[in-house]
């Protein structure tokens, strides 16, 4: 596939200079990875997290002040299992209860089974600091758990350049989709391509002028790749 802006099928896209150039490259690999985040990419998650923190800090797993998440990593790293399972157990207590109230997305499982069917060497990972039972659910009442290669969770790491890592065992050249700025950072890291999905213009403005893709919504992002597959395919690629 050759980089030509002015083609039919990617003349409507927006993204930072020298971007779509990336894209078109890490299509043209040879093990192309896309690792795509869970809560705030491919859905939203409604978890009450203020009452998942009072709770956390009446039982004594968190420091006021400390986030959720990196109380349940210096616990795990102090080698307090048991509170780190408790605090563990909370957090998905409540994140169940968001899951299953996630209902099946036809419109995402469309765009992945197209690009899917169009690049069959692509693998797809799911990295999230969700845990494998929420991560699991959500992804089946999406309607998109066939879908991934591999899916990793906070049970393997709760540090997103670790979870990374580990996707590269599925290819070295990823693609990484994430709301996070931490997403980018750690996709750097790993010499991975980071995609920022916001919809916050100043932030979007703030990753173009560092080079980074960014877009709206995953499910654009997945049209405008299956554009690019079928663009490829027709110039014999």
């Amino acid at each position: 596939l050759s980089f030509r802006r002015r083609s039919p099928a990617i003349s409507n896209l927006r993204f930072p200079r020298g971007a779509l150039r990336r894209l078109v490259e890490w299509l043209n690999s040879r093990r192309p990875v896309l690792s795509l985040d869970l809560d705030g990419t491919l859905v939203s998650l409604s978890v009450n997290w203020r009452e998942v923190y009072r709770e956390a800090v009446g039982r004594g797993l968190v420091r006021k002040g400390c986030g959720l998440l990196a109380s349940l990593y210096r616990l795990r790293s102090q080698g307090r299992r048991d509170e780190a399972s408790e605090l563990h157990s909370l957090l998905e207590e409540y994140e169940m209860l968001a899951a299953q109230r996630v209902h099946r997305d036809r419109a995402l499982v469309g765009a992945l089974k197209k690009l899917k069917t169009a690049s069959p060497a692509l693998k797809l990972c799911l990295v999230t600091k969700q845990s494998s039972k929420v991560a699991s659910t959500v992804l089946r009442r999406l309607g998109i758990h066939g879908f991934f290669d591999k899916v990793i969770t906070r049970e393997f790491s709760l540090l997103r350049e670790e979870q990374l890592r580990a996707a590269r065992e599925l290819g070295a050249d990823v693609l990484h989709v994430g709301d996070q700025v931490v997403d980018v950072v750690a996709a750097v890291r790993v010499g991975a391509c980071p995609v920022l999905i916001t919809g916050d213009l100043r932030l979007a403005r703030g990753v173009a002028s560092l080079g980074v893709l960014y877009t709206s919504s995953v499910k654009s992002l997945l049209e405008t790749l299956y554009r690019l597959v079928s663009l490829r395919t027709r110039e014999g690629g």
